[in-house]
């Protein structure tokens, strides 16, 4: 219970106000009134309720700005130099988005969303605060930029929408800051990483999902990493690593010049029922020195190459004596016995 007294225009009454902690709610009035002695009304008391107190909401003062998203009323409120009322209960799931005016950054929560521990802000005691950008003169100077987040062009098969609105929103499209944004699938997808995402002033707070076909195991992770080499057999018969149905095996090799990082890596994966792999992926590691595409061995007269087949370079010096050297050329390793050099390097 928390008390709140106010003298009155009248010296010879008192009145005292109440208010409860987050997750309780006022059972009776929230202010009563001394008179000769006795209260005016029975004393109250603080009920366990499915809301958050009001009272428990940072004051919204410049710079500070709040964006409330009643979920009772499916309506949307911006408060600036005022307080939200503080004697309302706000009903679960309702959400309070924070901002600063121009010429500051929010620091701590970005955003308050009421349930049944109470308001999110206050489990993570993280409150928000607006910190000064530039000096005021500055801040005349400089025009204001607005911020926003890409929705990826390449995204297939899902539907992006409006947290608070139900509106929706074309891959290849940008929301401004502060804006909640819902991801779903079509019929037969699944979503691969988190449905909702919040447009913050450094981007998306989190990975934008993806959408993959739910009676296929995702092929994706067999061709996306070129450190390894994947074919894939059902009923030992070889087919491509595309539309993967359960019970195919993908065998996982390294690719030319990579090696195994352990000897525990995984290297036969199975699609299950689930669709799903029952194995993580693991990536090869490079080999130092050693080729990384295929090249023509033994070619007569030499051969054009490209840089990324001998990316590995050597120092070749000259021994002067005993302890001194001295660099005279460089070299490419092109196998485990051979460097290339000029050949004004020996003669």
């Amino acid at each position: 219970m928390i008390c709140e007294r106010f003298e009155s225009e009248f010296s010879d009454f008192i009145k005292v106000k109440f208010s409860c902690e987050n997750g309780y709610m006022l059972d009776g009035g929230n202010s009563l009134t001394c008179t000769d002695g006795k209260w005016d009304h029975n004393l109250p008391k603080c009920i366990v309720a499915h809301s958050c107190s009001g009272h428990l909401i940072p004051i919204c003062e410049h710079p500070l700005i709040c964006t409330l998203f009643d979920a009772k009323s499916k309506s949307k409120q911006k408060i600036i130099n005022n307080n939200i009322i503080q004697s309302t209960n706000y009903t679960l799931d309702t959400q309070i988005i924070f901002s600063c005016g121009y010429g500051y950054k929010l620091k701590g929560a970005e955003q308050t969303t009421c349930d049944s521990n109470g308001w999110s802000h206050e489990q993570s005691l993280k409150l928000p605060q607006c910190t000064k950008l530039m000096s005021s003169t500055s801040a005349l100077i400089a025009l204001p930029i607005e911020k926003k987040c890409q929705i990826p062009a390449n995204l297939s098969d899902i539907i992006i929408t409006k947290t608070n609105f139900r509106t929706n929103i074309d891959v290849g499209s940008s929301v401004s800051t502060n804006t909640l944004v819902t991801f779903a699938c079509q019929p037969g997808y699944q979503l691969d990483g988190d449905e909702t995402l919040l447009c913050t002033d450094d981007g998306w707070n989190k990975k934008v999902p993806v959408c993959y076909s739910r009676n296929y195991c995702d092929a994706r992770v067999l061709n996306e990493d070129k450190s390894i080499t994947a074919s894939c057999l059902f009923e030992s018969a070889a087919v491509a690593c595309e539309k993967i149905k359960p019970n195919t095996i993908a065998v996982i090799k390294c690719a030319i010049g990579y090696q195994q990082k352990n000897v525990r890596q995984k290297t036969i994966l199975s699609c299950t029922n689930e669709y799903k792999w029952n194995y993580p992926i693991t990536p090869c590691e490079i080999k130092c020195g050693e080729l990384q595409q295929y090249s023509t061995p033994f070619a007569r007269n030499g051969i054009p190459i490209e840089i990324s087949e001998a990316p590995w370079h050597v120092g070749i010096y000259s021994n002067l004596n005993e302890r001194d050297f001295k660099h005279i050329c460089g070299g490419s390793i092109v196998s485990y016995r051979v460097v290339v050099s000029a050949a004004h390097c020996f003669y």
